[in-house]
């Protein structure tokens, strides 16, 4: 991706490190300014780069992927029509190797600087639709409340060998019933999310529709019958017992899996295919 300046961003909590690479004068001085992370600060970021000699369509931003830090100025840029790409923390580190001295700065010059060595292969990012980050929301709030029940559990357990008051007892009881129905909730609005949206129902549709047809028999236990009826009836493959297996090319037929990845879904796995 062919560019004339090359932006790397260093986004911290509050504020972020503007650094400007620009084609022309490889491997000569870079400007870097600091701005606030808001939409104020962006503006501000923006008159900076227009009295540098900066043209936004021109310009490639490049930053770190820093979770919800980094979503005000991704939907600053779209908004502006402008390129950028989030990289992966643990790649860029690579990229850098071991290098001394670190500030804001010095890593906004170095995300620019890996921006115009990797013009060729960066693909541009896009942010995720509405649906999409409201179930990742979603799918974190469940995380937390999960790791909550299995703490009341384990406290619960720990009373039936320590002196407890029974007080401590009725109310960390209470506590978990609470967490366990806001969990069923939380389930409840997810299904919902994914029926809202026709692009989310046909990609999640076999995940949960899967137990409206009855759970599993083996009760979370795996025993490995379908093993055992392959021995037991001379078969060469566990396929030949199996209701729907996969083929030989690892295909399940009955799901369509593994399918085709749309373009939309790359962006935001913020994945690149080499051909």
């Amino acid at each position: 991706m062919e560019k004339n300046h090359y932006i790397g961003v260093d986004i911290s909590k509050k504020t972020i490190d503007v650094a400007i690479y620009k084609k022309e004068k490889a491997g000569k001085a870079v400007l870097c300014e600091k701005f606030h992370n808001s939409p104020n600060g962006f503006k501000d970021m923006k008159r900076w780069l227009r009295k540098c000699g900066v043209t936004l369509a021109e310009s490639l931003f490049c930053m770190e992927a820093t979770g919800h830090y980094t979503y005000e100025l991704c939907l600053f840029l779209e908004q502006q029509k402008v390129v950028y790409s989030v990289q992966s923390p643990l790649h860029l580190k690579r990229s850098f190797g071991l290098a001394h001295g670190k500030s804001d700065k010095v890593d906004a010059y170095r995300i620019a600087y890996y921006a115009y060595l990797h013009r060729e292969d960066i693909k541009p990012s896009q942010l995720a639709t509405n649906s999409i980050r409201k179930l990742k929301a979603l799918m974190a709030e469940r995380k937390s409340l999960v790791v909550e029940i299995a703490r009341c559990k384990a406290q619960l357990n720990e009373s039936g060998s320590h002196s407890s008051s029974p007080g401590t007892i009725k109310r960390t009881k209470e506590l978990l019933e609470f967490l366990e129905t806001q969990v069923i909730e939380l389930e409840n609005e997810m299904v919902e999310s994914i029926n809202s949206e026709e692009e989310l129902k046909t990609r999640f549709n076999a995940l949960y529709t899967a137990f409206q047809y009855g759970a599993p028999p083996h009760a979370g236990m795996a025993p490995g019958i379908d093993r055992m009826i392959m021995l037991l009836a001379d078969e060469d493959t566990i396929r030949d017992v199996i209701a729907f297996p996969l083929n030989g090319n690892a295909q399940d037929l009955l799901l369509g899996a593994p399918s085709e990845v749309t373009e939309q879904q790359l962006l935001e796995a913020n994945i690149s295919i080499r051909e």
